[in-house]
C-alpha cells in the first residue's frame, strides 16, 4: 500500500511541477492507444469521440476503452494550455513524444497504418540522407501511399515535392 501512494505521490508531482515531461512520458507509454486525429482536431473532437466510446456502455472494446484513456488526458493537456504538435519529418522522433519548448511533438508511430520498424526506419533514414522528394521517402523507407497521405494530411511532410524531377513548365510561372 505504501509503493502505491508513493507512486502517486510521483506521479502528482511530475504531472504539476513538469506538465509537458508528464504528458510526453505518458503519451509514449500510451502510444498504441494515442488518436492522433482527433487529438489534432482539438478540445470539441475529443470530447465527442469521448463521449461516443462512453454511450457505447459495456459493448465499448478493451481498445476503445484504453483509447478513452488517453483522451481523457490529451484533453486535460490542452484544457491546462499545453499544445501538441503533429509529426513532423525533421524533428519527430519514432516512438517517443518530445518536448519542444512549450509544445509536445507526436512521434511517427501514432501515425495510422505506420509500424514501429517502419518509423525506426524513417529516423534512421533521415539522420542519414535529406529527402529531396516524397516519392525517395517511399522508396527509402519502404511507406505505403495511404500512410504517405496521412502525414500530408497531418502537414508532416512540409513543402517537399512529390518528384525529384523537375519539369521545365513548373518553373514558368505563366
Amino acid at each position: 500500500a505504501v509503493a502505491y501512494v508513493l507512486m502517486a505521490l510521483r506521479i502528482a508531482y511530475f504531472k504539476v511541477y513538469y506538465p509537458k515531461e508528464f504528458y510526453a512520458a505518458t503519451f509514449t507509454i500510451k502510444a498504441a492507444q494515442f488518436d492522433s486525429r482527433t487529438i489534432l482536431q482539438g478540445i470539441p473532437a475529443i470530447e465527442a469521440e469521448m463521449a461516443r466510446i462512453n454511450a457505447l456502455g459495456m459493448r465499448a472494446t478493451k481498445t476503445e476503452k484504453d483509447t478513452c484513456v488517453v483522451l481523457e488526458l490529451a484533453l486535460e493537456m490542452l484544457q491546462r494550455g499545453i499544445k501538441i504538435l503533429p509529426p513532423d519529418l525533421y524533428k519527430s522522433r519514432a516512438r517517443h513524444f518530445t518536448v519542444e519548448g512549450e509544445f509536445v511533438r507526436m512521434p511517427f508511430v501514432v501515425l495510422p497504418s505506420l509500424g514501429e520498424k517502419a518509423a525506426e526506419l524513417l529516423e534512421e533514414k533521415r539522420a542519414e540522407v535529406e529527402f529531396c522528394s516524397i516519392e525517395q521517402i517511399k522508396k527509402e523507407c519502404k511507406v505505403s501511399q495511404s500512410v504517405l497521405d496521412c502525414m500530408r494530411e497531418m502537414g508532416c511532410l512540409g513543402d517537399l515535392p512529390e518528384k525529384a524531377q523537375l519539369s521545365f513548365f513548373d518553373t514558368l510561372k505563366i
